[in-house]
C-alpha cells in the first residue's frame, strides 16, 4: 500500500493506492495518528486506487473515523472503487462514513459538516 498526505487549506487529503487488508491497515492507522492533531482533524480519504479492502481495513477506516469525530473533525471518503463501494454499502459502512463520486464533492461535504 502507497500513502501519500496532503495538506489543503482547512482540511488534509490521504492518497490511497493499493490493497487496504490486514498487513497494509496498521500502517495506514501510524501514518493517519501521526497526522491527526485537534487543530488538524478534517480528512478526505482519496481511494480510487485500492481495490480489496478487507474487513482488517473496514475497521480501521472505522477507528479513523471515530478519533476525527472525537476532536470535533470529520472523515469523507472520495472516489471509492467500483468493488470498494459495493462493500462499503453491503457492510452498512456507508451510512457510517460518508463517501463521494469525486474529491470536490468531498469537500462541499467536508465545509458542510459531515454526513449528508
Amino acid at each position: 500500500m502507497q500513502i501519500s498526505l496532503q495538506q489543503q487549506q482547512d482540511h488534509q487529503v490521504i492518497s490511497l493506492s493499493g490493497r487496504l487488508d490486514a498487513s497494509t491497515a496498521p500502517l495506514l492507522q501510524d501514518r493517519f495518528q501521526q497526522a491527526l492533531t485537534p487543530e488538524s482533524c478534517r480528512f478526505i480519504v482519496e481511494m480510487s486506487e485500492v481495490d480489496y479492502v478487507s474487513s482488517g481495513g473496514l475497521r480501521v477506516l472505522l477507528v479513523m473515523t471515530k478519533m476525527v469525530r472525537a476532536l470535533g473533525g470529520e472523515i469523507v471518503l472520495a472516489r471509492l472503487h467500483p468493488f470498494v463501494e459495493d462493500l462499503m454499502t453491503m457492510s452498512g459502512f456507508n451510512t457510517m462514513i460518508p463517501a463521494t463520486a469525486t474529491r470536490e464533492e468531498a469537500q462541499r461535504l467536508l465545509t458542510a459538516g459531515g454526513m449528508p
